[in-house]
């Protein structure tokens, strides 16, 4: 990732806020953190970062309603779903409410980097109006 990218973490366990923000900021990109849904919505709304992680099971609305506000917002946002609790069922209505990806904790990074890689090319094609 040799990009400046912007990143929102929204995740109500503060270690793995602490873990990504760390991790994505070696890697160079600008990282913000939101502990509560709303907040991560507004951060959202305000900063337009290039890719959002959302838990899952964030307290207040829950990420799958988080996602669907994200996504309504604009559509060729970059969302990738984190759980602790990994189900197909989850991953499926993930998808199917347009989240890029989604993955269980505890998240291998070299996958998160090729997730992450891979969620940005997308946004960027949808973005340009590329149809594939």
């Amino acid at each position: 990732m040799d990009n400046r990218y912007r990143i929102l973490i929204l995740d109500d366990d503060e270690n793995i806020c602490s873990f990504l923000r760390i991790f994505f900021e070696e890697e160079g990109c600008e990282v913000m953190t939101s502990l509560s849904a709303e907040e991560g919505l507004k951060k959202a709304l305000e900063q337009r970062p290039d890719i959002v992680f959302v838990d899952l099971s964030i307290p207040e609305m829950g990420g799958i309603e988080v996602l669907r506000k994200l996504k309504k917002n604009n559509s060729n946002m970059a969302v990738v779903m984190i759980t602790g609790f990994g189900t197909i069922e989850g991953a499926m209505k993930a998808m199917e409410c347009g989240a890029h990806d989604y993955l269980t904790k505890p998240i291998d990074m070299d996958f998160m980097k090729e997730v992450v890689s891979c969620a940005l090319n997308s946004a960027q094609i949808k973005a340009a109006g590329i149809r594939y």
